[in-house]
This record gives C-alpha cells, sequence and structure tokens, in this order.
C-alpha cells in the first residue's frame, strides 16, 4: 500500500467510516427468443424446456406445404423467365436458315441469268434484231433479280442474328432479376419456417405445443446463452468513484465455489432508491427458489434471479 491510499484508510478509521467490502446483487439473463417470420400452424417441437441446445440445432418447424409451394412457383417462373431469354437471344433454327440459303442461291442464279440476258439483246439491239423495249425489259429482269439477291443477303443475316432486339433483352434479364430476387425470398421464409438455436444454451422455456396457430414474430422459443447471463448490483453513492467501465470484480453465490471474476460494463446515469428488498445474508434464508435438475456441468453457474455478492479484487 502506498503512503497516499495509508493516509486515506488512516482519515477513514479516525472519522469511523470504511469503504464498503461486499455489495449484494443478483443474476439476470438476457433472453434469445426465437419465432418465426409467417404465421403458421406448428408442425413440430424439437426441444424441450431444460434442453442444453448447440449453436445450428433443430428447435421447430411449422408446416411447410404452402411455403414449399410458394418456393417452387417462384423456381418455376425463374425458370420459365429464362427459357424466353434463351429463345430470344439465340438466332434462327437451322432448318429455316437452311430456307433461307436456298433462297439466296436461287437469286443469285437468277441474277447471272439475268444479266447474260441483258447483255445479249444488247448486242441484238446493235444488230437491229431487237427493240428497245426488249432491252428495257431484260434490264427490269436484272433490276428485280438484284433487289432479291439483297433481301435474301439481308434475310441470311438476321437469321444468324439473335431475334430479339436489345430492348427485348434487357426487359428479360430485369425479368429473371425479378424472379431470381422472389425465389430468394420464398426459400428464405421457407428458412425462417424452421429455424435453428442462433447459438449454444439452455431452452428456457417454450411457448407453443404442436398443432397450435402461431401468429408471424411470436416467440416459441427462448433460449439462454450462458454468454448471456450478468450480474446486477447496487452500489451506494459513496463507493461509486471505485468502480468503472471496465473495472474487474469478483462474483460470489452460494454453491459457485471459488469466486468468478468479472468485468464491469455498464454504469447508470443516474442514482435510485434502494430497492425493497435486499439480498443480503441475512434474510437470504427467508427466500424460495423453484428448482430444477440441470445436468452437473452446469452446478457452478449462475442462474437468473440467484442472489450475488459482488466484491472488488484486493489490491
Amino acid at each position: 500500500m502506498n503512503i497516499f491510499a495509508a493516509f486515506i484508510a488512516s482519515l477513514m478509521t479516525f472519522f469511523g467510516w470504511a469503504p464498503q467490502t461486499s455489495f449484494q446483487g443478483y443474476a439476470e439473463g438476457e433472453y434469445v427468443l426465437v419465432g418465426p417470420a409467417d404465421a403458421g400452424r406448428l408442425e413440430a417441437l424439437n426441444v424441450a424446456r431444460g434442453d442444453e441446445v448447440k449453436g445450428g440445432d433443430a428447435l421447430f418447424s411449422l408446416d411447410l406445404a404452402p411455403l414449399l409451394a410458394a418456393r417452387d412457383q417462384a423456381a418455376a417462373a425463374l425458370a420459365g423467365a429464362q427459357a424466353q431469354a434463351q429463345n430470344i437471344a439465340v438466332g434462327s433454327r437451322p432448318p429455316d436458315r437452311d430456307v433461307i440459303v436456298a433462297q439466296q442461291r436461287q437469286a443469285v442464279a437468277a441474277l447471272a441469268l439475268a444479266q447474260i440476258e441483258l447483255r445479249r439483246v444488247r448486242g441484238l439491239l446493235g444488230a437491229g434484231a431487237v427493240s428497245q423495249d426488249t432491252v428495257d425489259q431484260a434490264q427490269a429482269a436484272e433490276t428485280e433479280d438484284e433487289a432479291k439477291l439483297a433481301q435474301a443477303n439481308a434475310q441470311l443475316t438476321v437469321a444468324d442474328e439473335p431475334i430479339g432486339r436489345a430492348a427485348e433483352q434487357a426487359a428479360d434479364a430485369a425479368a429473371i432479376d425479378v424472379d431470381q430476387a422472389a425465389l430468394i425470398a420464398a426459400q428464405w421464409h421457407l428458412d425462417q419456417a424452421a429455424p435453428t438455436a442462433p447459438a449454444a444454451g439452455l431452452v428456457a422455456d417454450t411457448y407453443f405445443r404442436p398443432g397450435e396457430m402461431i401468429g408471424a414474430g411470436q416467440p416459441v422459443v427462448s433460449l439462454l446463452p450462458p454468454q448471456n447471463i450478468k450480474v446486477r448490483f447496487y452500489v451506494p453513492e459513496g463507493d461509486l468513484g471505485r468502480f468503472s467501465i471496465g473495472a474487474k470484480v469478483l462474483l460470489d453465490c452460494d454453491g459457485c465455489g471459488a469466486a468468478i471474476p468479472g468485468v464491469v460494463r455498464y454504469v447508470a446515469p443516474d442514482a435510485e432508491y434502494t430497492p425493497p428488498v435486499l439480498f443480503n445474508r441475512d434474510n437470504r434464508a427467508k427466500m424460495v427458489f423453484l428448482l430444477e435438475a440441470w445436468p452437473a456441468q452446469r452446478a457452478t453457474d449462475l442462474h437468473p434471479g440467484q442472489p450475488v455478492d459482488v466484491s472488488l479484487p484486493t489490491p
């Protein structure tokens, strides 16, 4: 003990005041309430009060039939949108393209024949064997065959490109995104209808039985993870300066064995009157508790509602 501490201790002894060495409190649990996201009928309850569960263990499940149907409907809608997009994205079928290729070849041959005929009648025109009308008709036939070949070439180009326009393809892509999101949402609702334990802990209570209807968000199982147990205790105003956030303390309770190390995580900003029931060693024997058999390995754990003495470690 340093000189200053010794001086303060001597002053407190002189004036008949000494700092309190133990403070009364009680254990309290912060429970995790697990319930479904959607309303439904409770199909199975996999746990009972007092069970120990591990993270990921099944807790309960609702009637999954309507949610499975919704999920399957969303999956079918997505498959339809994907098929529609694929149909628009591909070109013409091979048989259709073969027809266009044959038409193109026919147009090439017809144009070649028309060009030959035009050259022939032009030669005859010079010899005076045909009239100008015959040459004009041959010229028109050649022009028509050129147009037919251009049309066949254009049809072949279209056949080799995707059927859908850019706007239609964008709409199909957006429809796929919407249906994918709907499928993800349907699967999430299905998963929420059969939840698992978010962490290891004790099943503190269950609130429904199989066959009963449950509203959306209503808790079905109450869990108490061991790390969610804290101790609330009361410190007089004169001793408050000895505590701060992060201060180390010792927690003692009946049947807990050696003192349990603890850390102060909250200091109330406002004062309050002493609780009407002060847990101390004089009146602790007058209290009664509902007992339930727990596994032996939890015999030294703190239980919610259990009186606890809190003290500061010896310097």
